[in-house]
């Protein structure tokens, strides 16, 4: 006899919610190597950063690129309002899906743009992927609204960890395709070839969602702008919630794009290797994942962020060992950045839940955006900063000479301390709660959403 799915007014069987969630995953990964290749969705951007340097970008220039994301999140509350009142979810987010990786086209265009490579180039490659944010953060505003609908019960940390073991797949292969493809067919041809195949990817990922149920619409909670903000800003649980994320994203974000622009400019690092070496991240993420969805289930989400943070701490310092010549350090710090980062990813949303009231969860992980999205702004200039103006520094450590991009890895180091500090303000978490709009996290690296 077919076992009934929990809501009722849906009728959901539950192999109807397992074919679902498959169909999802299988969406996800096409999405994937659309993120991976265009550096849409996601702050890290390494094949973006490689053409931007290509063309001759500046130091400023290098440090908007992951503030681009943030830049497309502070209209998120009102875009989630919005997507509360839609109707046709599905369809919401299959034209989002489409607008995201018709970027990967509109990239291509930028490079054959009449006018020489140069400042101007960069600005119009960055105008085009802040749109391409935008779009897919609506894409997401829409999938936290949908998945709840057919995730079966007493498996979200499960459910996130697979999503994220199938995005980090995805990422590796574009990362370690790219790297060799660039290699192969170097210049503005090699860029346009990966941006285009992107873009082939994103919209071959819209096929799997064409199967998955239409979600019920529910009737938005509240009437207004003021009365849903009123509501999540009136939790003091989550608005502690928000001021650890804030604080984890500033120092995620705060090295922005210079690990790249460290493995090519000071670790000479060539194209091929550096496919491989980012490639490292995703593996790791591989290794662990489905581990951490287990104990997140079992202990809740704050222990499995607190292992998550006290990980961090570590990862920089690794950075900060490699020098011209010396690069052995770089790939456990890659490898344990994909272990310790998905961790996070993976337990930080059962921890939103479990410190959000009922009926609130939806607005909450939408709202959270904010809370990703200011430091993800601010914290690359500031990185940026301490890369230009201390670029005259140099200092010796454990028998590495280290400049002004070792420094910044320091000072992240200290940061993540900060965040166990805030970590402590959040109440324990008892085991994930199922709510409206499991979403997915930004920081380093793409998200499992």
């Amino acid at each position: 006899m077919e076992e009934v799915a929990s809501s009722p007014e849906e009728g959901l069987t539950r192999e109807e919610r397992r074919r679902a969630e498959t169909q999802g995953h299988i969406s996800l990964f096409l999405c994937g190597i659309l993120f991976g290749l265009t550096g849409v969705g996601t702050t890290s951007a390494v094949f973006l950063t490689c053409c931007a340097q290509e063309l001759g970008a500046s130091t400023f220039q290098f440090s908007v690129i992951p503030a681009l994301w943030g830049l497309s999140c502070f209209p998120i509350f009102f875009v989630a309002l919005w997507v509360s009142r839609v109707r046709r979810v599905k369809a919401l987010c299959a034209g989002a899906l489409a607008g995201t990786a018709a970027t990967g086209l509109a990239f291509c265009g930028v490079l054959f743009l009449p006018f020489p490579a140069g400042a101007m180039k960069v600005w119009a490659l960055l105008a085009v992927a802040l749109a391409g944010h935008f779009i897919s953060n609506i894409y997401y505003a829409g999938w936290f609204a949908w998945m709840p609908h057919f995730v079966r019960q007493g498996r979200m940390g499960q459910f996130q960890s697979i999503r994220l073991l199938v995005v980090m797949a995805a990422t590796m292969l574009s990362h370690t395709f790219g790297g060799f493809f660039l290699e192969r067919f170097p210049g503005t041809a090699g860029f346009v070839g990966l941006f285009a195949t992107g873009t082939l990817a994103g919209l071959l990922g819209l096929l799997p969602i064409a199967w998955i149920p239409e979600p019920v619409h529910v009737p938005p909670a509240s009437r207004g702008v003021r009365d849903a903000f009123r509501a999540v800003a009136g939790c003091r649980d989550l608005m502690r919630f928000f001021t650890f994320v804030f604080i984890w994203n500033f120092m995620m974000m705060f090295a922005g794009v210079f690990p790249t622009v460290f493995m090519r400019k000071t670790l000479l690092i060539p194209y091929g290797d550096l496919g491989v070496y980012t490639a490292l991240a995703p593996a790791g993420t591989l290794c662990a994942a489905l581990v951490w969805g287990r104990l997140t289930d079992r202990y809740g989400g704050k222990p499995i962020v607190r292992i998550a943070v006290i990980g961090m701490i570590g990862i920089p310092f690794l950075w900060a060992l490699n020098a011209p010549g010396r690069v052995t350090a770089l790939p456990f710090a890659q490898f344990s950045a994909g272990v310790f980062q998905s961790a996070f990813w993976v337990s930080w949303l059962p921890l939103l839940y479990s410190v959000s009231p009922p009926g609130l969860q939806g607005m909450a992980a939408t709202v959270s955006f904010t809370a990703w999205g200011v430091p993800g702004v601010v914290s690359p200039f500031l990185g940026g900063q301490v890369v230009e103006r201390l670029s005259g520094v140099h200092f010796r450590l454990l028998g590495v000479d280290m400049g002004s991009i070792h420094l910044l890895f320091l000072i992240q180091c200290l940061g993540f301390l900060l965040c166990l500090l805030a970590l402590r303000l959040i109440p324990a978490s008892e085991q994930s709660r199922e709510g409206p709009g499991p979403g997915r996290p930004k920081g380093g690296m793409a998200g499992a959403g």
